[in-house]
């Protein structure tokens, strides 16, 4: 048992996250308190600033590129597809998600492929239903 310097409850190690530098290699907070402290931290101005310009400085990184390289070899069709849209929206084909609705009524953020050798019949979703959509698919 270790106790919390945040919230002071005495807690299972395993409520911990590992830490080297420390005598019992385990953190100070424990992972509820930790994972709290985080999410206020993002929603911050300094956060958001902070990873914003992380995201900026990775896109940079060979890695990153390395990673897009790969993602476009390893999923061709539905690259093809994603450029398709990007193209469609660019030439006014279609509109951007944004200026659409999703089917639960709240304003679209992207669009959705359900087939991705068909890859201008979008559906227009907000980034939950999206969410939850590949959610159902990779469960089933």
């Amino acid at each position: 048992m270790k106790t919390c310097s945040l919230c002071h409850q005495e807690k299972p190690r395993s409520d911990f996250l590992k830490h080297p530098e420390t005598s019992d290699n385990l953190g100070s907070w424990c992972k509820f308190c930790r994972c709290e402290y985080m999410r206020q931290y993002r929603q911050s101005a300094h956060g958001r600033e902070r990873i914003t310009e992380g995201k900026r400085r990775y896109k940079k990184t060979e890695k990153c590129r390395e990673a897009q390289r790969r993602y476009r070899e390893n999923r061709p069709l539905r690259y093809a597809a994603r450029m398709a849209v990007t193209v469609a929206i660019q030439t006014k084909e279609i509109p951007p998600a944004s200026d659409l609705s999703c089917f639960c009524g709240a304003p679209a953020a992207e669009y959705h492929h359900r087939d991705y050798a068909k890859p201008l019949e979008v559906d227009p979703l907000c980034t939950a239903c999206h969410y939850e959509i590949h959610r159902i698919v990779k469960g089933a």
